[in-house]
């Protein structure tokens, strides 16, 4: 009996431990509270690049690749590109990217490729002039292919919602949001 005992109390410190390094959790519906409390003072998306300067990165990173994949979703690319939705592309880039969603980062930037490349990327100013250095010279993708490739990215991801996706997020990478 008294050995009973002795595993149950260490039990039960491993439980106080686990409660004590448990990261706070975070509901979705408070995350996009805090989000659109700052969006809802745009005027413009273009505002959105600087407009959450001061705020944690992850608030960034949620709304432009919610507002771009909202934008893919309604009306396709070519949708995205003719909004204003699309000066939120490359932080939409960089946010798969920092969360590890590298596949679809990788595709967002393919889409921005297919635009700049023809003259069209309405981003001259924001593209690091080494941005597509690593891109291959017999790259040739049209539309059609990035689009189904964007939709293949969220089939591989096991979902077709970016809600899902920041659940993941929020798991493992509280202090983007912090």
């Amino acid at each position: 009996m008294p050995k009973k005992k002795a595993a149950k109390k260490t039990t039960t410190k491993k439980k106080a431990k686990k409660k004590k390094t448990a990261k706070p959790e975070i509901s979705m519906n408070k995350l996009y509270d805090q989000i659109y409390d700052i969006a809802d003072n745009f005027k413009s998306y273009k505002q959105a690049v600087t407009g959450f300067d001061g705020a944690p990165i992850g608030f960034k990173y949620i709304f432009s690749i919610d507002y771009v994949d909202a934008d893919i979703r309604n009306g396709g690319i070519y949708q995205l590109h003719h909004n204003s939705t699309w000066h939120l592309i490359l932080d939409a880039i960089e946010g798969t990217k920092v969360v590890g969603f590298d596949k679809l980062s990788e595709t967002l930037r393919e889409i921005l490729f297919y635009y700049h490349r023809n003259g069209r990327s309405k981003m001259k100013k924001r593209i690091p002039d080494n941005y597509f250095d690593d891109m291959p010279d017999n790259w040739d993708k049209d539309l059609d292919k990035l689009e189904g490739q964007y939709y293949r990215c969220f089939s591989r991801l096991k979902t077709d919602d970016t809600r899902d996706l920041w659940k993941t997020v929020i798991k493992k990478q509280l202090e983007l949001l912090q």
